[in-house]
Order: structure tokens, then C-alpha cells, then sequence
């Protein structure tokens, strides 16, 4: 491995570490987010094999300025989603909003105005007195814009922009301040013999603060959403294949017509067998190799971090998470085998000798060509906080949901 991409892995560990899952490396976070740099050090070198003046250069040279190191003391600077007081400064809007975009779309919003769209993607966090924070979007100046109503805005200028069309063309040209960008729209997908939908929901109502929609196996239409989830459980009672009767259902073509959209899709287990059998993921889950089922946790390897699903974590990070499953056992042929890992579509590896069901190569996870649709055998919902006994799953939802800084 390169230096600097050993030192972005690190980065990014130590953002994840310090801004979303503490726990994870055996930190505790005061109430400020500080964390002794000694606890810090010895967490990253038990992953990285790094020293503390590679860990001071990684920090000093950050191009994000995440980090700030004081009286032997290192916290992130923002960007949190567990719960820190920053002490921000209040700070006025600027008189023009900014707003990332292209050269290429610019004409069109000179001409048109902007339309409506999902916001920008921000870091959302909380201040002591429970205003939002976070950092701005960076580009060239859209439109100028007027102040409406008192927010008060905290950090480098958190520019949140709800782009409200008719607003534009009814009320005025102004593009109104909002006090933080609305949580991803999530749905979880419900049929019968599926068990695991609750402990889905709570999972992504905890992580992103906004409760995700049910969808029934008869809908024809999914409203839109940013995230599609297919929990595990055992729909239909596993008769035929598992998945095989489910992938056949109605809401199924409207996941697919949603997946050719770009809409994220995630498959946990019986989710991921559905997934396979309506076609959206490659290859075939079989019976576990032991012929009996497996209820354990397990190790995973991240190997490709540069995923909707996986950019909370590092490469070549290992994570723990549980299984539950009687036909897990992953198989593809040798061409499909070897365009998946080619392709970088294995997402997650069994790790440490711990495949519980006789997989291919190991594998846990694959996501499509496309990369937004994932299926996974492993349940990660299942261990987000510490009543959990751990967050390693955590990650998953924070960057499919995107509740962390990219």
C-alpha cells in the first residue's frame, strides 16, 4: 500500500471512529468530542501500522481540517452524528448563497432557476442549544438570496437549500435559508414470512431521524425515496428457493424500475436472496455447507470502501457482525466469479476464518455493476448501538443514508 492511500485509509478510520461509532476502537468521547490523543494512537496502530508523528502529519496535512489536536487532545471538527457539544460560534448567513454545480448545469439555472431537488449533501450535527451545524457546500454563486425568518446559522456558514420550485415562481426569486437539509427518505419492504422489518425500521429511524415508509408486497408503485430496504426473515416460508416466490410480487418490478433509476437498494439476507432471484444481484445462494443453520457473529472484511454502503469505513477494515441464515452459501460461475472481483462488486468478505456457510471466496456481500444495489447475508442492523453490544453495523446506514461528510 501506497503512503497516501495509507494515509487516507487512516483518515478515514479516525473520522469514523471520532465523529460516528467511538465504541468501535474502544474510545469514550467527553462532552466536548475530545479524546485523549494516546487512546486515539493506540487504536489506529492496533489497524494501521503507523506511528504517532505519521498520525500528527495525517492531521496537519488533512486537506478538510477534520481533525484539531490540543493539550494532547484530538477531536473531529465537525461532522458528528454522535451527540457533542462544539461550543460553535453564531455566526450571519453571507448575503449570496453558494451552491455546487456544474459548468455545464449553470446556464440552465440562469435561465430556468433551480429546481426542485434532493439538497445538497451535508453534515448534520447538533450544537448545545440544539441548533444544526455543519459545513457548507462549496461552488460558484447560484443566486443571490434574501434572509427569511431568524435562523441562526452555526460552523463555516451551514447552508442548508431546500429548492422549493414553486416558491420560486408564486412567492419571489429568492431561495430560501433552511435550518438543515431533511433526512433521506428510506422504505422498508414488508411480505409475508419476513422478520426482521422492526428491527430494520428502528435501525434506520435511529440513524437518520426519519422513520422509513412500509412498503406492501402488492404495491405497484414505490413513492420516491432515496433508500430501498428488503430485510430478512423468511418470506413465504422458503417454499421453492428462498426468495424465489417473493422476488415474483408485485412491489418487486417497482424495486427494479426504481434500482434502473438509481435509487439505492439493500438486501439483508432473505433480502439478498430476493435480490438475487429477481435478477438485480449475480449468482446464486445455496445451502450452508454445514447443511445446517447459522446463528453467530462473524468477521467482515470491507473490501471495497468507495461504495454508497460502505464510505463510513476503510479499506481493508474488519468489522464484527451477526448472521442468521440456512442458505447463505454464495456461488457464481467462474466468468461471473471473476467479472464481480474485477469489477470491485464484492463489497464485504467473510475475515478471519470465520465464513459461517462454505461461500465462494468468501464472500458476504456484492453490490450490481451500477453500485446501487447491495445484497448481504450478514445482518448489520443488528449491531448499530450499545444495547447491541457494539456499532460496527452502523457505518452501513450512515452511508446509505449519508449522514456522514463524504
Amino acid at each position: 500500500m501506497t503512503k497516501a492511500k495509507l494515509e487516507t485509509e487512516v483518515s478515514k478510520y479516525m473520522s469514523y471512529v471520532l465523529r460516528h461509532a467511538p465504541e468501535a476502537a474502544g474510545l469514550t468521547l467527553d462532552p466536548e468530542g475530545w479524546v485523549s490523543f494516546e487512546a486515539l494512537e493506540q487504536a489506529v496502530a492496533s489497524k494501521y501500522d503507523v506511528s504517532r508523528a505519521d498520525i500528527i502529519e495525517i492531521v496537519e496535512n488533512n486537506p478538510k481540517k477534520r481533525f484539531t489536536v490540543a493539550d494532547n487532545r484530538i477531536r473531529a471538527n465537525q461532522g458528528h452524528s454522535v451527540d457533542v457539544d462544539l461550543a460553535l460560534t453564531a455566526v450571519e448567513p453571507p448575503a449570496a448563497l453558494f451552491h455546487g454545480t456544474s459548468a455545464i448545469a449553470w446556464h440552465s439555472i440562469e435561465r430556468e432557476g433551480l429546481k426542485n431537488a434532493a439538497p445538497p449533501r451535508a453534515s448534520v450535527g447538533r450544537c448545545r442549544n440544539g441548533e444544526n451545524r455543519g459545513y457548507a457546500p462549496q461552488g460558484r454563486i447560484c443566486h443571490p438570496a434574501r434572509r427569511r425568518g431568524r435562523h441562526v446559522f452555526r460552523g463555516s456558514f451551514f447552508l442548508c437549500l431546500r429548492q422549493w420550485s414553486m416558491a420560486h415562481r408564486k412567492r419571489s426569486s429568492s431561495i430560501y435559508f433552511a435550518r438543515r437539509r431533511d433526512p433521506m427518505k428510506s422504505a422498508v419492504v414488508q411480505l409475508p414470512g419476513l422478520n426482521r422489518d422492526r428491527d430494520m425500521i428502528a435501525a434506520l429511524t435511529k440513524i437518520s431521524g426519519r422513520e422509513p415508509m412500509t412498503i406492501w408486497q402488492t404495491e405497484a408503485e414505490i413513492p420516491d425515496v432515496d433508500l430501498i430496504v428488503i430485510p430478512g426473515g423468511f418470506s413465504y416460508g422458503d417454499y421453492l428457493r428462498c426468495g424465489a416466490i417473493a422476488a415474483r410480487m408485485p412491489v418487486m418490478q417497482a424495486i427494479i424500475d426504481k434500482a434502473a433509476k438509481g435509487v439505492k437498494v439493500l438486501g439483508v439476507c432473505n433480502g439478498f436472496q430476493i435480490l438475487v432471484e429477481a435478477g438485480l444481484l449475480p449468482g446464486a445462494l445455496m445451502r450452508n455447507a454445514s447443511l445446517k443453520f447459522v446463528c453467530r457473529e462473524i468477521k467482515l472484511e470491507v473490501v471495497n470502501a468507495e461504495t454508497d454502503f460502505t464510505r463510513a469505513y476503510a479499506q481493508g477494515q474488519v468489522i464484527r457482525c451477526p448472521v442468521a441464515h440456512h442458505d447463505g452459501n454464495y456461488f457464481a460461475d467462474e466468468a461471473t466469479l471473476a467479472k464481480i472481483e474485477g469489477n470491485g462488486q464484492v463489497v464485504f468478505r467473510y475475515a478471519e476464518g470465520t465464513n459461517p456457510n462454505g461461500s465462494l471466496n468468501d464472500i458476504a456481500a456484492v453490490m450490481n455493476e451500477k453500485g446501487n444495489v447491495l445484497g448481504m447475508m450478514p445482518h448489520p442492523e443488528n449491531l448499530i448501538e450499545a444495547a447491541h453490544g457494539g456499532s460496527d453495523g452502523r457505518g452501513l446506514f450512515a452511508s446509505a443514508l449519508d449522514v456522514i461528510a463524504a
